[in-house]
């Protein structure tokens, strides 16, 4: 008979299975869930040895760890944090990193690469020389909303992307000048990065980043990926650099568009999805605040009445179709269908021009903006105290997906005395069409990857009056 002593059962019981497969590493070990000062793994293992069961643990928990059983989670939700962005877009840059993001994911190829460059500094001289004032208080619209990670021991804060499926940071390989203002990722001292591998993303608005591979252990609160692949930058576009707040992307995309070459990789939710209550997401934006995004469980606190679920037709991206559109208050719906991805990392709404037009033609006063040498960028703009109508989303034609009047401004564009004009929120898409951050500010949205199916609902806490709506 053997006798264990309590604390020596403690300890053992205080361990976790630990996956460290990689290129570098193979098998399972057992590492403490917090460390403990006077009982270390030497010990615990001469213990063991002393009882003469070191063996039988080991064949135990091998079992275990071989066996294709998962311990069972419960769900989790990630508040995300302000942060006061660094460099404002303007209004009409939001517009072109939009479509330039959407159009670059799904590979459309509209205009060459100096051609968007042009563009881009067109629409920043343009708005440079209209001639109005700008605060110096930071407004609302300035914040940006990321979420806080835990990469290798290191609280990180990332933004959660439904548009990409690259789990990318910065790290210590890059130059100290890049990565001097942000948290980054520093392997441990003997880490090797996966043999062979690499990875580029580059989202279409000039930004890129591009670096090699390794695995290492990333969590959200207690949910932890032991042997996730972290695509660890060695190079980073300008854009990323002088964003001091953004430290990585977290891709919540499907695995067949990461970037990671010459094998693609998984991102943390699909590692860690099977040992959550459930195999889904749900995200649960705001207007000027925080919002959550829920992992594995659907939060009823955050919607009223039903989901309202469609199916996902692109095996990439959370991509939709609805089943009409509806403006203003009318019962009547327009049975236009519209497809398009669901992108939290983007701020807009790209619909067809035909809906746009037919959108703006509703409000008093709306003109699309000129004055650029290239049209490729002109957006649609109104008075900021007119008269707009709400916009639905029609699901399944049996739920409305509304955007309330006050969501439709992005933000005032320009104006001279009582007559300021304000961006709209809703543009034209050139190619590709983008459900951006303006749908989830009013949606619980739900991402299952059982179907897979997106799912629709009223936020419990956005209240907001559907009918026509005078801002200002």
């Amino acid at each position: 008979m053997y006798i264990i002593y309590p604390q020596v059962l403690a300890a053992f019981l205080s361990m976790e299975i630990v996956d460290v497969s990689g290129p570098d590493r193979v098998g399972h070990f057992l590492l403490p869930k917090s460390p403990e000062p006077h009982f270390s793994h030497a010990c615990f293992t001469k213990i063991m040895r002393c009882l003469g069961i070191v063996n039988i643990a080991a064949a135990f928990l091998f079992t275990l760890a071989s066996s294709g059983s998962i311990e069972k989670r419960s769900g989790f939700s990630i508040q995300q944090v302000s942060k006061c962005r660094p460099t404002p877009r303007s209004p009409m840059e939001e517009y072109a990193v939009a479509i330039l993001r959407a159009d670059h994911a799904n590979h459309a190829k509209p205009k060459g690469v100096l051609d968007i460059v042009n563009d881009l500094l067109d629409i920043i001289m343009y708005e440079r020389s209209v001639n109005r004032t700008v605060s110096a208080t930071p407004e609302p619209y300035d914040n940006e909303y990321l979420s806080p990670v835990n990469v290798a021991g290191k609280i990180m804060n990332l933004a959660l992307d439904t548009g990409s499926a690259d789990l990318w940071v910065f790290s210590s390989q890059q130059p100290l000048v890049e990565r001097a203002s942000h948290d980054f990722y520093t392997p441990l001292p003997g880490k090797l990065p996966m043999n062979g591998s690499s990875w580029e993303v580059n989202y279409g608005d000039g930004s890129f980043a591009s670096g090699n591979v390794y695995i290492d252990r990333v969590s959200i609160n207690d949910v932890v990926s032991p042997s996730q692949s972290i695509q660890a930058a060695q190079k980073v576009g300008e854009t990323f650099i002088v964003d001091s707040n953004l430290d990585g992307v977290l891709g919540l995309a499907f695995p067949s568009v990461n970037n990671v070459r010459p094998e693609k990789q998984l991102g943390f939710f699909d590692n860690v999805k099977d040992t959550l209550p459930e195999p889904l997401f749900a995200v649960s934006l705001k207007k000027n605040k925080p919002g959550t995004f829920d992992f594995g469980f659907i939060d009823d606190d955050k919607y009223n009445d039903n989901i309202t679920y469609t199916p996902v037709y692109d095996s990439g991206f959370w991509s939709i179709s609805t089943t009409g559109y509806a403006i203003g208050n009318s019962t009547s719906n327009t049975s236009t269908p519209i497809k398009a991805f669901l992108d939290t990392g983007t701020t807009l709404m790209l619909l067809p021009e035909p809906i746009i037009n037919d959108y703006y033609s509703q409000i008093p006063g709306s003109a699309k903006i000129s004055g650029l040498a290239n049209a490729f960028f002109n957006g649609w703009m109104f008075p900021c105290n007119a008269t707009i109508p709400p916009f639905s989303l029609i699901i399944e034609n049996n739920y409305r997906a509304t955007i309330p009047p006050e969501h439709i401004i992005l933000r005032p564009l320009y104006g001279d005395g009582d007559t300021p004009m304000c961006f709209g929120s809703m543009q034209a898409a050139i190619h590709e069409v983008v459900f951006g951050d303006i749908l989830f500010k009013s949606q619980y949205v739900v991402f299952d990857t059982v179907g897979p199916r997106v799912g629709f609902a009223r936020q419990a806490q956005s209240q907001q009056k559907l009918e026509e709506h005078v801002v200002g």
